[in-house]
Protein backbone atom coordinates (compact mmCIF):
# COMPACT_ATOMS: atom_id res chain seq x y z
CA UNK A 1 0.00 0.00 0.00
CA UNK A 2 2.57 2.31 1.13
CA UNK A 3 4.62 1.53 -2.22
CA UNK A 4 1.45 2.32 -4.55
CA UNK A 5 1.05 6.00 -2.91
CA UNK A 6 4.69 6.60 -3.07
CA UNK A 7 4.86 5.66 -6.58
CA UNK A 8 1.73 7.56 -7.39
CA UNK A 9 3.04 10.78 -5.77
CA UNK A 10 6.81 10.57 -7.68
CA UNK A 11 5.03 9.89 -10.76
CA UNK A 12 3.01 13.14 -10.01
CA UNK A 13 6.68 15.39 -9.45
CA UNK A 14 8.41 13.75 -11.98
CA UNK A 15 8.31 15.24 -15.66
CA UNK A 16 6.74 12.46 -18.30
CA UNK A 17 5.57 12.62 -21.59
CA UNK A 18 2.20 13.22 -22.53
CA UNK A 19 -0.27 10.54 -23.95
CA UNK A 20 -1.30 10.29 -27.59
CA UNK A 21 -5.04 11.36 -26.57
CA UNK A 22 -3.93 14.44 -24.87
CA UNK A 23 -1.42 14.99 -28.32
CA UNK A 24 -4.33 14.72 -30.54
CA UNK A 25 -6.67 17.21 -28.57
CA UNK A 26 -3.74 19.36 -28.61
CA UNK A 27 -3.06 19.70 -32.50
CA UNK A 28 -6.54 19.90 -32.67
CA UNK A 29 -7.09 22.69 -30.26
CA UNK A 30 -3.95 24.45 -31.83
CA UNK A 31 -5.47 24.07 -35.01
CA UNK A 32 -8.44 25.78 -34.21
CA UNK A 33 -6.55 29.15 -32.51
CA UNK A 34 -4.82 29.08 -35.73
CA UNK A 35 -7.45 28.95 -37.74
CA UNK A 36 -9.06 31.78 -35.92
CA UNK A 37 -5.79 33.99 -35.36
CA UNK A 38 -5.31 33.32 -39.44
CA UNK A 39 -8.68 35.32 -40.36
CA UNK A 40 -7.99 37.89 -37.52
CA UNK A 41 -4.14 38.61 -38.83
CA UNK A 42 -4.76 38.62 -42.58
CA UNK A 43 -1.44 36.10 -42.82
CA UNK A 44 -1.82 33.07 -45.18
CA UNK A 45 0.01 29.43 -45.53
CA UNK A 46 0.72 28.64 -41.97
CA UNK A 47 -0.30 25.12 -40.30
CA UNK A 48 0.21 23.41 -37.58
CA UNK A 49 3.39 21.28 -37.51
CA UNK A 50 4.69 19.16 -34.60
CA UNK A 51 2.98 18.68 -31.00
CA UNK A 52 5.26 17.71 -28.02
CA UNK A 53 4.67 17.75 -24.23
CA UNK A 54 5.15 16.69 -20.63
CA UNK A 55 3.11 16.36 -17.59
CA UNK A 56 4.67 18.53 -15.11
CA UNK A 57 2.61 17.94 -11.66
CA UNK A 58 -1.02 18.13 -12.19
CA UNK A 59 -0.24 20.50 -15.42
CA UNK A 60 0.55 20.20 -19.02
CA UNK A 61 3.73 21.83 -20.85
CA UNK A 62 3.26 21.53 -24.43
CA UNK A 63 5.47 22.96 -27.51
CA UNK A 64 3.61 23.53 -30.80
CA UNK A 65 5.78 24.04 -33.92
CA UNK A 66 3.83 26.27 -36.53
CA UNK A 67 5.22 26.29 -40.28
CA UNK A 68 4.88 28.71 -42.78
CA UNK A 69 6.32 31.04 -45.71
CA UNK A 70 9.07 33.45 -44.36
CA UNK A 71 7.22 36.30 -45.01
CA UNK A 72 5.19 36.98 -41.60
CA UNK A 73 5.43 39.82 -39.73
CA UNK A 74 5.95 39.90 -36.14
CA UNK A 75 2.45 41.38 -35.53
CA UNK A 76 0.76 38.36 -37.00
CA UNK A 77 3.48 35.97 -35.23
CA UNK A 78 1.49 37.98 -32.05
CA UNK A 79 -1.71 37.27 -33.20
CA UNK A 80 -1.25 33.63 -34.03
CA UNK A 81 0.74 32.85 -30.62
CA UNK A 82 -2.15 34.47 -29.10
CA UNK A 83 -4.56 32.85 -30.61
CA UNK A 84 -2.91 29.05 -30.75
CA UNK A 85 -2.63 29.37 -27.17
CA UNK A 86 -5.82 30.25 -26.16
CA UNK A 87 -7.29 27.43 -28.62
CA UNK A 88 -4.96 25.09 -26.85
CA UNK A 89 -6.35 25.85 -23.27
CA UNK A 90 -9.61 25.59 -24.69
CA UNK A 91 -9.24 22.21 -25.86
CA UNK A 92 -6.78 20.45 -23.03
CA UNK A 93 -7.70 22.46 -19.36
CA UNK A 94 -4.67 20.63 -17.80
CA UNK A 95 -2.36 22.63 -20.14
CA UNK A 96 -0.47 25.83 -17.95
CA UNK A 97 2.15 26.81 -20.66
CA UNK A 98 1.71 26.50 -24.29
CA UNK A 99 5.49 27.15 -26.51
CA UNK A 100 5.51 27.86 -29.55
CA UNK A 101 8.27 28.04 -32.56
CA UNK A 102 7.58 28.88 -35.78
CA UNK A 103 9.86 26.86 -38.71
CA UNK A 104 10.14 28.69 -42.47
CA UNK A 105 8.95 26.48 -45.45
CA UNK A 106 10.75 25.74 -47.91
CA UNK A 107 8.71 26.98 -51.38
Amino acid sequence: MGYQSGQAACQEIVDRGLEPEILDSVKQGAEKGLVQSLKESGEKGLTIGGVKGTKSGAYYIVDVEVEGPGNFTLRGFEAIRCGVEEGVKEEVKGVKIVRLSIRTRKE
